[in-house]
């Protein structure tokens, strides 16, 4: 007479765990995930197993084909209830032999709901930064996938995105419900969920991965809450230490995911352009001559490099910096001054306040 009642009527006992765990960046921070899957049984819809509707609420997919399903977070999930989920689904989807194709993607939802002003515009700045070498990190030519657009290639729409934010609170939402949902970084779910939704990554079904990916994300928003960089002050703090300890301080040991050959030019070229959008977006009068900066550096130290004269980079740097007035420090490259002295950017992260409403 062991067994359970809840196994009996096949409604088991609640599964979650509501803990922390250091196998996530921000283990109190809520997570929502959507997964898309096809050749998935007609049966999980009516009928789906135990350890699946713990975690999860699936319901079909039209846009999806061969039995297409859309797997979401039942509700949003923290911590060890996060690792959980996404690793009973991965379990699953092998065991029934779900499929994968260019039409499934997989979105995270990070929390902003306790973020201030601040720290919100700081975390779009430093996502834009960082846009094409996460890009590079997911693969699978997603950046070119109608359904996760760059923000580097919508950059008048995002600084009408960005600039909700200083709107009166039933504005602001008016104006982020117009937003175009289909950004890699859609900020139409800060209305709608009080989220940040990334639609960057291709479905795929190894837990590793996906933990991983959250992790980025989980990353940028500690940083968003720890640093004590201005907004504004981000582009042109980058250029000064460099890309890769700037991934550093932003990622700590996740950063080496994120290093690939001329990974600095796309922050340079692609990340500051976009940033500066949103900084021009959030601060009108804003001045900052980091694009400037960017856009000489990058093309100037690729014009020195293939001719072999890094040396030539620096004089001719210096002479611009002269004569232009380019805000640049000329002692720093942007081939990656390793040993550049780091500025410590953040400090200890606070608590964040669990809330009984979820998005």
């Amino acid at each position: 007479m062991t067994a359970l009642i809840g196994t009996l009527v096949n409604r088991p006992a609640a599964a979650l765990v509501y803990t922390g765990t250091s196998r996530l960046v921000l283990p109190d921070t809520y997570v929502g995930v959507e997964v898309e899957a096809e050749n998935v049984p007609r049966s999980f819809m009516d009928r789906p197993p135990p350890d699946i509707k713990t975690h999860w609420h699936p319901h079909i997919d039209d846009s999806l084909r061969d039995n297409g399903m859309e797997f979401a977070f039942a509700q949003p999930l923290f911590g060890m209830d996060v690792i959980n989920a996404i690793v009973t689904l991965c379990e699953v989807a092998r065991k029934h032999d779900f499929k994968t194709s260019m039409r499934t993607g997989l979105h995270v939802h990070i929390d902003v709901r306790e973020l201030n002003l601040d720290q919100f515009i700081r975390l779009q700045v430093l996502y834009a930064l960082v846009e094409a070498p996460i890009f590079r990190w997911v693969g699978d030519g997603r950046d070119k996938n109608h359904f996760c657009l760059p923000w580097y290639v919508a950059q008048g729409d995002l600084r009408k995105a960005a600039s909700a934010f200083m709107a009166p609170p039933p504005e602001c939402q008016k104006i982020l419900e117009r937003v175009h949902r289909y950004s890699a970084c859609n900020l139409q779910a800060v209305a709608k969920f009080g989220s940040l939704e990334f639609r960057h990554l291709k479905t795929c079904f190894d837990s590793s991965r996906i933990i991983q990916w959250i992790n980025i994300l989980l990353s940028l928003k500690k940083a968003a809450v720890n640093s004590i960089i201005p907004p504004e002050a981000l582009c042109e703090y980058s250029l000064n230490i460099g890309a890769r300890q700037f991934l550093n301080e932003v990622f700590g040991p996740i950063a080496t995911e994120l290093w690939y050959p001329d990974y600095y030019k796309d922050i340079y070229e692609f990340g500051a352009l976009s940033a500066e959008e949103i900084i021009r977006a959030v601060t009108p009068k804003s001045t900052s001559p980091a694009i400037a900066d960017a856009m000489w550096r990058t093309m100037l130290y690729q014009q020195m490099e293939d001719e072999g004269d890094s040396a030539g980079y620096t004089r001719l740097i210096s002479k611009l910096a002269n004569k232009a007035k380019i805000s640049a420090a000329i002692d720093i490259q942007p081939a990656d001054p390793i040993d550049a002295g780091p500025i410590d950017m953040f400090e200890q992260l606070p608590p964040i306040q669990e809330e009984e409403d979820l998005f």
